[in-house]
């Protein structure tokens, strides 16, 4: 963390997280973000069980002010959320937008064709206009594969694109849902973290 710096210098009891999961057949991500400035503070990744998982994003959770943590639950993202239920996980819920379009507050999320094109579309805005900071290399790879969104799957030259599904969403349902206003300071810039960290958190 830097010369000097201790783990309150870097999280304080009163910020806000949120981070936002996916699981593929391959494997578990999942992405932090400060819920105030929106910036993406460390990422948990890897091919693990879904008890590893489990341990991993409670362990994770905790570490982040026992924050939010947001399950997509399309396939296996099903048992891995139930999973954090029977531990009695606090935070599982989010708010988000029903079919009709209605906001309500509901347990986990699912990534369909109505929200996964909006919210890549909003991400590479976000990106174009240097609105957000991606220190993630692997990340930045899958940006420069992608080719198109496809219902509820995004075409890449390579891969699956799991990363920008998981980053994309994760910020939209920030952005439209959880928060909707940027933390400013005083001068009115947007509120970033004091110094830099190592960004993957967790790389099993």
């Amino acid at each position: 963390m830097g010369e000097g710096k201790t783990l309150i210098d870097f999280i304080n009891p009163g910020e806000k997280f949120f981070i936002f999961v996916t699981r593929s057949p391959t494997k578990t991500c999942g992405y932090i973000f400060e819920k105030e400035s929106k910036e993406i503070v460390g990422k948990v990744e890897g091919d693990m069980s879904i008890l590893m998982g489990c341990n991993m994003f409670e362990k994770t959770g905790r570490f982040f002010n026992t924050c939010q943590i947001i399950i997509d639950r399309n396939g296996e993202g099903d048992a891995l959320y139930l999973e954090m239920v029977k531990r009695q996980y606090p935070q599982l819920m989010c708010l988000q937008p029903d079919k009709e379009g209605n906001i309500v507050y509901e347990e986990g999320f699912r990534i369909n064709s109505a929200n996964l094109s909006v919210a890549v579309e909003s991400f590479k805005m976000k990106v174009d206009s240097q609105d957000i900071v991606v220190r993630d290399d692997s990340l930045v790879k899958e940006m420069g594969e992608l080719i198109s969104v496809e219902e509820d799957q995004l075409n890449l030259s390579f891969g699956d694109g799991q990363r920008i599904k998981t980053v994309s969403i994760g910020l939209w349902l920030l952005d439209n849902y959880e928060v909707t206003r940027l933390a400013k300071n005083p001068d009115g810039e947007k509120r970033t973290k004091k110094f830099s960290v190592p960004y993957t958190v967790f790389n099993y």
